[in-house]
């Protein structure tokens, strides 16, 4: 008979699961059960949620998320604070110029500028914050941080973005006599463009009919947006309107404008909110063809209030900024001895009609 099926066949060595390797503590006498104990000391590391990772992983992936670390920042204290670090921002510092800097950013990265004077057109390739530096005013001095940044261009843009731009603290001019482009352009791929605590002066700003236009083959997409908040427009050119919204969506908050022909131009197939915003000593308040709505503003000094091609759609004030420039007792005019709340005027008007009429003046 063949002896080979009476040899005992060689098992082999049984695995042990992690689970067996972790948890057995047990025969420790035993030389299997020593090696279990050396290996259940060795525990490995594990992550169940994104929020159990350490910050130097986070701020790993968080620059591989670019412009979606803005939705990232949103989802708790931590992230945003991660978000906001300093990995993200890059310095202009003295000696250098803002565009070496911008060339050099990723997309979502914040541009922090130094106090200075910068000669140079920005251009804007990539989703960017740009952010000037500040310092408080005076003791005694009314007011909050000042603009310590000027960015002055030659022509008549001082910066072009052709990616969704947020611009804040910043002092910008134009020296250039033509008036045919907007001081902060949009360019072909951007969309939305963010001005905040910003002094804009010598050209005005234009959401132009470029950005409502949209080819058959790519179908409808949202419109451009033009977002100002508390900035100082300064005029200077009675022959242009300081904002000029030719399409899309306008919001200005909390600004002032001053100096110009037209403080506002809203044409037809456009959207624009002003509120709480001070319109004083212009040709013309507003140009308002459009849809939007305005609300809770100072309108003093302007030679003429509204000036419009076909009847306004407002919120408000819509019926008595239309009659302020007209005579008591005609048609559509205000009635002789009707007085008019400040508030429909915008928070700052006169109570009511003086004696002999209104004033081409408010």
């Amino acid at each position: 008979p063949a002896t080979t099926d009476l040899i005992p066949k060689r098992r082999a060595p049984k695995r042990a699961t992690m689970g067996s390797v972790v948890g057995s503590n047990s025969g420790a006498g035993s030389h299997s059960g020593g090696r279990k104990k050396r290996l259940g000391s060795v525990q490995p590391t594990s992550f169940t949620t994104a929020s159990d990772l350490p910050d130097d992983v986070l701020l790993l992936i968080f620059q591989e998320l670019q412009l979606h670390r803005c939705r990232a920042a949103q989802v708790c204290k931590r992230w945003r604070a991660l978000a906001e670090d300093g990995t993200f921002t890059r310095v202009v510092t003295a000696g250098s110029t803002v565009n070496e800097v911008i060339a050099t950013a990723r997309p979502g990265d914040t541009i922090f500028i130094q106090a200075g004077f910068y000669s140079e057109t920005l251009l804007i390739e990539k989703p960017l914050k740009i952010v000037g530096e500040t310092r408080a005013r005076l003791a005694g001095v009314q007011g909050g941080l000042r603009n310590q940044v000027v960015i002055q261009s030659r022509s008549d843009m001082v910066a072009i973005a052709n990616a969704r731009t947020s611009f804040s603290r910043l002092t910008c001019r134009s020296t250039s006599s033509g008036k045919q482009r907007s001081l902060i352009s949009f360019g072909p791929e951007c969309d939305y463009i963010h001005i905040e605590h910003c002094i804009l002066g010598g050209n005005r700003l234009v959401l132009p009919f470029c950005k409502g236009v949209t080819a058959p083959e790519v179908g409808a997409c949202p419109p451009a947006q033009l977002v100002l908040f508390g900035c100082d427009l300064q005029g200077g050119d009675y022959s242009t309107a300081a904002v000029e919204v030719e399409t899309g969506v306008c919001h200005i908050t909390g600004c002032t404008i001053t100096g110009a022909g037209t403080a506002i131009d809203v044409m037809t197939n456009a959207e624009c909110h002003v509120h709480n915003c001070d319109i004083s000593f212009n040709e013309v308040a507003m140009y308002f063809d459009g849809q939007g709505s305005v609300k809770n503003n100072i309108f003093w000094g302007n030679k003429a209030m509204v000036g419009t091609h076909k009847a306004l759609n407002l919120c408000d004030p819509l019926p008595d900024l239309r009659r302020l420039n007209l005579p008591p007792g005609t048609a559509n005019g205000p009635p002789a001895p009707a007085l008019v709340p400040a508030i429909e005027l915008g928070g700052g008007g006169p109570a009511g009609p003086p004696q002999g009429g209104w004033p081409l003046s408010l």
